[in-house]
């Protein structure tokens, strides 16, 4: 009877053990990858709006944001982020953040709920002195897409129109350039 106790004890033991060392290891390559995505835009600005932790599935969305014509970046133009909650009892939440001098804007969010009805997506409000609008980005497993009003209102971006997704592990980095 001791014997099978000690057996099962050690082999709870360890078995919490081998959950617990590949989350330290994800944990430092993705501390990792995310400082090496810092050095891409050591001037932007960047804030970090997850809520569930390094481990869980995360997005890094980055980009510029540029005027009218598509060809000059907007320093200081200001990006609402919105997330929507699939709680009944939680309206949205929204963080502003603004580009930094070369119009160029960087956050880390938890992966898009998929809100019924709708692949996940996270909404923006992009303005720059009186000018304003808003727009999604709608973000999956397989890729990142925009939106035909996105398309309309930012054509003149041409080759840097549409949204540009790399998949790791457990997180995926978007390059999404706006105009305003």
């Amino acid at each position: 009877m001791n014997n099978r106790r000690s057996f099962l004890r050690s082999a709870a033991i360890a078995s919490t053990g081998a959950l617990l060392i590949p989350g330290v290891f994800a944990n430092k390559s993705q501390a990792h990858t995310i400082s090496e995505n810092k050095g891409l835009f050591k001037t932007a600005h960047q804030v970090d709006l997850r809520t569930s932790g390094l481990t869980n599935k995360h997005i890094t969305v980055k980009g510029m944001i540029y005027d009218r014509s598509g060809l000059v970046a907007r320093s200081y133009a200001t990006i609402e982020i919105l997330l929507p909650s699939t709680s009944l009892f939680q309206s949205s939440k929204s963080r502003k953040i603004t580009t930094n001098e070369k119009g160029e804007y960087m956050f880390i969010l938890d992966f898009p709920e998929r809100v019924p009805g709708k692949s996940p997506r996270v909404k923006f409000n992009v303005s720059y002195e009186q000018n304003a609008y808003s727009t999604e980005l709608i973000v999956n497993d397989f890729g990142a897409y925009i939106t035909g009003q996105h398309w309309e209102l930012n054509q003149q971006l041409n080759d840097k129109l549409f949204p540009k997704k790399e998949t790791f592990s457990n997180h995926s980095e978007v390059t999404f350039n706006l105009s305003v």
